[in-house]
């Protein structure tokens, strides 16, 4: 993977010398302020669940599995990705 998010909704490389994904969050802007917002308010919700107990190390996987699912209709859930990949890596 060679991307993470931070809690603030911000996109960086996972690895600091990375200069290609770097080259790509800066191209599509990704960390654009409305996105960053967006992102920093869903994943200030998941911070609220982990620290209520409601996402733990017991239920992770099966978090991200729900995260990354389909809906009966076939879409994916709107940024569900960003929790999926926030959830794989925060340590808990």
């Amino acid at each position: 993977m060679r991307f993470r998010y931070n809690g603030n909704g911000a996109i960086r490389p996972t690895r600091s010398d990375d200069t290609m994904a770097d080259t790509v969050i800066t191209t599509l802007n990704l960390n654009d302020p409305a996105i960053k917002a967006e992102r920093g308010r869903l994943l200030a919700g998941i911070e609220t669940d982990i620290q209520a107990g409601d996402i733990a190390s017991v239920n992770r996987a099966e978090m991200i599995a729900d995260y990354r699912r389909r809906t009966e209709d076939g879409r994916l859930k709107s940024l569900g990705h960003v929790v999926a990949r926030y959830l794989e890596d925060e340590p808990f």
